[in-house]
């Protein structure tokens, strides 16, 4: 069966609406998929229909998209307050705060309301996989898919399977990452990963150069950036993630 066959008419999960909830949201519909967005309350879901609409919507004035394709994308996104109706969905991605008890309760509820051939992924960028599903009575359909920020934009998807993961979820996995038109890397499942393992050594170690007063944060930067190629300043990229997000991670 080919890829199209096995995710063009399914509908996908996004629970959570902060900056990846967003992303992932709009690169799924660009691709053609249905998705579903929960949000804790009301206002939470209007910003990010707000958000989201608003992305499309410069595009098509950039020249970027067609406005038929943009139409197409937007009428593909509905969302809810109520997890109970991401019972007929076929994935689902969570995407809400980088804190284990959080996670962990949310994919209990949905381990409780999902099919049992629903698969259930985390986004996080740093906790384990085992841990984030050891609460859940279906471990081996939890795996962690990490998108890079912006999702619509980065090639690279980490996939982590936990030790209980099956092979079943690890191939839905990277079947509906390479239908994103992504380069799926299966990586260990240890804090961080691999991408942000390294990154926020780097991170840190920025952090810690500037705060020591021995160089200020453009120097930090503009060394990064000539010295090393990299598009962005390791500061910069903190400011970028949210530092909130990174004192989590």
């Amino acid at each position: 069966m080919s890829v199209v066959k096995e995710w063009g008419d399914s509908l996908i999960g996004v629970a959570g609406t902060g900056t990846m909830g967003r992303g992932i949201t709009i690169l799924l519909a660009s691709s053609g998929l249905d998705v579903l967005v929960w949000g804790r309350s009301d206002k939470s879901l209007d910003a990010f229909n707000s958000y989201v609409s608003g992305w499309f919507q410069k595009r098509v004035e950039q020249g970027k998209l067609d406005r038929k394709v943009c139409d197409e994308s937007l009428s593909r996104i509905s969302s809810t307050t109520e997890l109970r109706h991401f019972s007929k969905a076929e994935f689902v991605v969570e995407t809400v705060a980088e804190d284990l008890v959080v996670k962990r309760k949310l994919l209990r509820s949905l381990d409780r309301i999902c099919s049992r051939n629903t698969v259930l992924a985390s986004n996080t960028s740093s906790l384990v996989i085992s841990e984030l599903g050891s609460e859940t009575e279906n471990p081996e359909r939890v795996i962690g898919m990490h998108f890079m920020n912006p999702p619509y934009v980065m090639p690279l998807i980490e996939i982590i399977p936990s030790s209980k993961t099956n092979g079943e979820t690890v191939a839905k996995t990277i079947t509906l990452a390479k239908f994103l038109g992504k380069d799926p890397l299966i990586v260990p499942d240890i804090p961080g990963f691999v991408v942000n393992r390294i990154l926020f050594a780097l991170l840190g170690e920025a952090i810690r150069l500037a705060e020591s007063g021995v160089v200020d944060i453009p120097t930090v930067d503009k060394a990064l950036k000539g010295g090393a190629n990299h598009p962005m300043g390791p500061l910069e990229l903190a400011d970028f993630i949210g530092l909130d997000v990174c004192l989590a991670i």
